[in-house]
């Protein structure tokens, strides 16, 4: 069967239209046409082969093409398939908002053979083989609950160290949801960063509004992380959330603080400026007859994580305590009564105790391994992401040792070090298409990404940039204005140490937060999640040609 392609537009002239210009574009392809939302939703639940790609069209008198974009993005069965969106709204500004809501792309009407055979052949690039993507979501929704369930622990005596922690945890769910491509629940978290950010200047930790707020956070991202779990349909954050937390930004924007002024009402309970301006910011619809796909929360789901096998590794560690007792035991035996038999009787089943212990000790080893080969996948999709989303064409480049096996825990960090290092290498390190191209280079910038054995234990995981490299003096003078390290310190610094500072907390060389940058939590957060694992992260830069990370970690993290 040849590559499957859908295409939604209540014309079924313009349908038939386009299934023609496929077919010449792709003899082989199987095309099929849609005129509704309700169709092409029907059609996904139905199929068991998941369409190559997806062209929607926008202006539909008859429904609204972003609701079919948006259900496909909130919907864990269909999220990962590429789908372009075609419109005759083509300012900077409309195809920047389209490939934030997730769009793989954006073509101006009418659409040429030329501008969709361009289209067809990044999809061709962009790879991606969809079986090997749901595993990555089932851990990133494993990973999601963990960090709002440590979230919790903060919340009852909440101070500027606890929102700090939130903040990480909130930007590695944001981040993990943009890479994802579950767009909404990305931008839902990103102004709940701003929320943490309001809260810290506006000194309210201790107001009983914040943390019921919070809670109401917690208690979103925890549902959706249960439907990724159970593969239906994500629900759009509710607009009274959205509401409150325009509000609290709004009012410490306007200068009210708990150490000055009368506290202002921290939940709206009618229309305000703040939250008309939340309700654009969020602007959504259910129209177009998609369906709702509403569910209770699953709690049947029965789950073998990490750390219920790590509880059981800490378990038959304290058996194999004992089994060094009674060995050293049979020792003291054999030497007291050495004319004896029963002392070498007793050490031979403490020999083959020892034996089918370390046979256990494998067997949760091999539970717990998985492929190198994985994170291809995952970081391919980062960089695919964050290279539409700011508009700097990227390649990756993936190397992995034959057979290489790691431990799923150890994967698990390194994802997340290499969703912050791959989004900021493309976002920082590589420069824009003008200024690659003044310099003479290929206006796509390349990263290298390799994932080897580092001696007998250890992997080495390399993320290399041909980007314009760390401005170390640039990077001097952003700490120094934050103040974050003494003067007298910072001056005598060398280049290579200063290039470590890239790993400070608080610390972002931009002056403006966007969804992919600027609020300094990235780096230091990655750092300190790869030490925890017993690992340690390089880095090392010249000047014009590029950016080097180095992150070693054990390959199989022993308790």
């Amino acid at each position: 069967m040849g590559k499957l392609i859908f295409h939604v537009d209540d014309s079924s002239t313009a349908t038939r239209m386009a299934g023609s210009v496929f077919k010449q574009l792709i003899p082989d392809c199987e095309f099929k046409g849609f005129t509704s939302g309700a169709e092409i939703t029907a059609a996904l639940e139905a199929c068991s082969e998941l369409p190559w790609i997806i062209f929607s069209d926008v202006n539909m008198p008859g429904m609204n093409g972003w609701d079919v974009l948006s259900w496909i993005k909130r919907h864990p069965k269909f999220h990962v398939i590429p789908v372009v969106m075609l419109t005759a709204e083509t300012s900077d500004e409309d195809k920047a908002n389209g490939l934030k809501a997730g769009a793989f792309e954006y073509l101006g009407k009418p659409a040429t053979a030329e501008l969709l055979q361009a289209a067809l052949k990044k999809r061709e690039e962009l790879g991606l083989e969809y079986s090997a993507l749901f595993p990555i979501d089932q851990d990133y929704a494993e990973e999601g609950l963990d960090l709002i369930a440590e979230c919790h622990r903060f919340v009852d005596q909440l101070d500027e160290s606890g929102v700090k922690e939130i903040y990480r945890a909130f930007h590695t769910v944001k981040g993990g949801a943009n890479s994802l491509q579950f767009p909404a629940l990305g931008a839902f978290m990103h102004h709940a960063e701003g929320l943490l950010t309001a809260i810290r200047n506006g000194n309210l930790f201790s107001l009983p509004q914040t943390k019921e707020l919070l809670f109401a956070i917690f208690s979103y991202v925890e549902e959706q992380c249960e439907k990724i779990k159970a593969k239906v349909l994500l629900e759009l954050p509710p607009q009274k959330l959205f509401d409150d937390i325009a509000l609290v930004k709004a009012n410490v924007a306007a200068g009210w603080n708990m150490a000055g002024a009368a506290p202002a009402p921290v939940v709206s309970s009618g229309p305000t400026p703040a939250a008309e301006t939340a309700k654009g910011e969020a602007k959504h619809s259910e129209g177009g007859g998609l369906p709702s796909g509403v569910v209770s929360r699953s709690t049947s789901s029965t789950r073998l994580s990490n750390e219920k096998l790590n509880e059981m590794q800490a378990k038959f560690k304290k058996i194999m305590m004992h089994k060094v007792k009674l060995s050293a035991f049979a020792n003291q035996l054999k030497g007291e009564f050495f004319d004896e038999a029963f002392p070498n009787d007793l050490l031979k089943i403490v020999e083959g105790l020892n034996n089918d212990a370390m046979e256990v000790m494998d067997f949760f080893i091999s539970l717990r391994v998985v492929p190198a080969s994985r994170l291809k996948i995952f970081s391919e999709r980062v960089v695919s992401q964050t290279s539409d989303q700011l508009g700097k064409p990227a390649r990756l480049e993936f190397r992995s040792d034959e057979g290489l096996e790691i431990d799923q825990a150890v994967v698990e960090c390194m994802e997340a070090g290499l969703l912050h290092l791959l989004r900021n290498s493309v976002d920082h390190g590589l420069e824009t298409v003008e200024k690659r191209t003044a310099a003479g280079k290929d206006p796509a910038g390349l990263i290298k990404l390799s994932i080897e054995r580092s001696g007998d234990e250890n992997v080495l995981a390399t993320i290399a940039d041909d980007g314009g490299g760390i401005n170390a003096e640039g990077l001097r003078a952003a700490v120094a204005k934050k103040s974050l390290i003494a003067s007298e310190v910072l001056e005598k610094l060398k280049v290579k140490e200063v290039y470590e500072l890239v790993f400070i907390d608080g610390l972002s060389t931009r002056e403006e937060v966007s969804d992919v940058s600027g609020r300094g939590v990235g780096l230091g957060a990655v750092k300190q999640k790869i030490v925890d694992m017993g690992g340690k992260v390089e880095v090392d830069s010249e000047p014009g040609k590029g950016t080097l990370f180095k992150i070693t970690l054990p390959r199989i993290f022993r308790l």
